[in-house]
């Protein structure tokens, strides 16, 4: 199974995250973080696309699809790992499409809440008739 990875926001803009470890009176430390920051990472498990579908992994931002990752499968299953979610349950769309060659298939948008577990999304592509 293979495994394609997303950068973090900082690293996608090549700037550091401005979280950090901050002494307290105490002598302890608390976490800062930016309000930019996801509350977590996880893996999105995509099973049973169509080898050579293209593909993008992104969320609603105010009625505007913001794209995280995409990519052209290569397998029938792979993991997306370390997908930021930036509310808990995160909201999160797989957009599909196999129009290269033959045959080629319907686009499809999937929909999948993220957690702090991860989530499947388990595709049935369908044949698109008009374009083969």
């Amino acid at each position: 199974m293979s495994t394609v990875s997303v950068p973090t926001f900082w690293e996608a803009i090549g700037c550091p995250s401005t979280s950090k470890s901050v002494p307290t009176s105490m002598g302890t430390y608390s976490q800062e973080r930016a309000p930019t920051d996801p509350f977590f990472y996880a893996n999105v498990d995509v099973q049973n696309i169509v080898i050579g579908s293209r593909w993008m992994l992104g969320y609603d931002n105010a009625g505007v699809f913001t794209e995280l990752v995409s990519g052209e499968a290569s397998a029938t299953n792979f993991i997306i790992s370390n997908v930021p979610a930036f509310g808990s349950p995160f909201l999160l769309e797989l957009r599909v499409r196999k129009s290269s060659a033959q045959p080629k298939y319907k686009k499809m948008n999937l929909f999948g809440f993220h957690s702090g577990n991860g989530i499947v999304m388990y595709l049935s592509q369908v044949l698109d008739p008009v374009a083969t």
